[in-house]
């Protein structure tokens, strides 16, 4: 050994420091802000946690805004949040698009024992690059190497590491085919030992931390349905973002929905869409001086969103004003208060933005400035409760003939079934149809939702009885969910999708790949959705 060792330093004292040449194969490695790279055949980029790029919150002793206000004063402070934030992002995307051949992109499910979300890049790649067939990329994850059954050959070659593995939490498909093996190797013993069916997440009374005063919101019971384990940190523990200094997305959609819901009830007394257009622009230049947005114009870059923001208001309030000017339903109460019942005096409470009524006939818009998801699918998963709730508690005894999102935002884009079309289900009958857009021709679909006159059929238009059934499978799984939610459920079981950006990922302990995969579910149509209530039979 001291042999060895005198050889080996003398080695390393001979060695010599100098700069690698351009051209030779070599491998660098450096810090995504920090190094300067100007083209690889290989990029690997590791460690792509939800914090790369890092993006610092506006939340320091001066925040962008107040910096803003500053300089009106001859005070220059930089740089700012945000130009830094940019700066990070431009260097990070330089680097990982410096790939000649190709790239790699890694991220860790937990670091240091803790749940780690995937950053943005991942989303990125997985809409810019496709996999040789065409299709999705599929990304190598533990879960995958489950499925496939890769390292079973490893796992099995040996009791050990067989006995080993079953003590962890497999898929039952998995642990079945290592139990398998060890039963026909002699050790089914020790097998039926190694295995322990894992512990549920639960709490002792769901009903105290959930229900306040007997009532539940839709919010609550889509949350839940979303993941247990979110709803149990967001309705039960109350748990919120901070907030910061710039002005949010959310702060732009609470404006454009406030005013939506003051001019709405003056729509009827307003002779043309001139007028509508002054008005709105009157109520949405009178907000901006409420103390919520008041702030917002004390800087450049804030004068130019309260000045975007007043002219979406507009052009939304316009879309809005068409569509009931060309139908024969009326504006009947903004903010409506409703309330169902549910299972042992527990009741659903929540506010409607608009009720409109034509006759006997009701039907709801719900304003949605952000993604309208209006699927069959979610609302069998419980993933969109509340239109329906809705509409079955603004009807009360009234006709239920329409529960639609009306989508509150302006799009960039041209749209061929038009920009503010309502999304949703609806009776799709003549009757309903006619009533709800009067400029609508024989034989052709509307332009303000999915439905034809006496033509071709469309599944979120269905007949007045199927409906009807539709609408009461909110009902079903409304009371179904309450009951596990005060149960105490608060396992971990994510929806598609909900993981990732799910704010609450950092304590959960569930990794998407390693821990399990997202709750899916095949394409479900509202006839479907109607026969489940069939079978039922209705509420009973």
């Amino acid at each position: 050994m001291k042999e060895f060792a005198s050889i080996l330093k003398s080695g390393f004292g001979a060695l010599e420091i100098s700069l690698i040449p351009p051209k030779a194969d070599a491998v660098f490695v450096g810090d995504l802000y920090a190094t300067a790279n100007t083209g690889s055949n290989v990029v690997f980029a590791a460690r792509l946690t939800d914090g790369v790029p890092s993006a610092s919150a506006d939340t320091a002793l001066l925040t962008d805004r107040e910096i803003s206000a500053l300089e009106k004063a001859g005070v220059d402070i930089s740089p700012k949040i945000r130009q830094v934030n940019m700066r990070n992002r431009e260097q990070v995307a330089l680097n990982i698009c410096a790939f000649k051949k190709r790239l790699y992109l890694t991220y860790p499910v937990r670091c240091g024992g803790e749940e780690c979300g995937a950053s943005e890049i991942i989303s990125y790649a997985s809409a810019a690059f496709a996999a040789k067939d065409g299709g999705a990329l599929k990304p190598v994850s533990a879960a995958r190497i489950k499925n496939e059954a890769t390292e079973l050959p490893y796992c099995c070659s040996e009791r050990l590491p067989a006995l080993k593995k079953l003590t962890a939490d497999l898929s039952p498909r998995y642990a079945a085919a290592i139990y398998s093996v060890l039963k026909d190797g002699g050790y089914e013993k020790q097998a039926a030992a190694a295995i322990s069916p894992p512990a549920e997440r639960k709490i002792e009374d769901g009903k105290n931390l959930f229900v306040t005063f007997n009532s539940i919101s839709p919010t609550a019971l889509e949350t839940y349905f979303t993941c247990p384990y979110r709803n149990f940190m967001q309705q039960g523990l109350k748990l919120q973002e901070r907030e910061e200094g710039a002005m949010r997305p959310l702060d732009a959609g609470n404006f454009i929905h406030a005013v939506l819901q003051t001019v709405a009830p003056e729509i009827g007394a307003i002779k043309d869409d001139v007028l509508l257009r002054a008005r709105v622009r009157e109520i949405a230049e009178d907000l901006l001086k409420a103390p919520a947005y008041s702030a917002l114009t004390d800087s450049k870059s804030g004068q130019y969103t309260a000045a975007a923001l007043i002219s979406e208001a507009v052009d939304v309030s316009a879309g809005m004003y068409e569509q009931l000017k060309n139908s024969n339903f009326k504006v009947e109460s903004c903010e409506l208060k409703c309330e169902i019942k549910l299972d042992g005096a527990i009741k659903i409470n929540g506010r409607i933005d608009r009720v409109d009524g034509c006759g006997d006939m009701v039907r709801i818009i719900d304003y949605k400035t952000g993604n309208v998801d209006a699927s069959a699918t979610h609302y069998y998963m419980g993933l969109k409760l509340q239109l329906p709730l809705y509409l079955s508690a603004a009807a009360a005894g009234r006709r239920a003939v329409g529960a639609y999102y009306f989508p509150a935002t302006v799009e960039y884009k041209s749209k061929a079934d038009g920009v503010f079309r309502l999304q949703g289900f609806m009776d799709g009958s003549e009757e309903v149809v006619l009533n709800s857009d009067t400029t609508v021709e024989e034989k052709k679909k509307s332009a303000y939702f999915d439905a034809y006159r006496s033509g071709k059929k469309i599944d979120s238009a269905m007949d007045g009885e199927t409906f009807a059934d539709f609408l009461k499978y909110s009902e079903l799984v409304a009371r179904g969910g309450t009951r596990e939610m005060l149960g105490g459920n608060i396992e971990p079981s994510p929806a598609a999708d909900a993981c990732k950006f799910c704010k609450m990922g950092g304590s959960c302990g569930f990794a998407v790949g390693a821990d399990g995969e997202e709750r899916a579910h095949r394409t479900v149509k509202c006839s479907e959705i109607a026969d489940i209530v069939k079978r039922n039979g209705g509420l009973k």
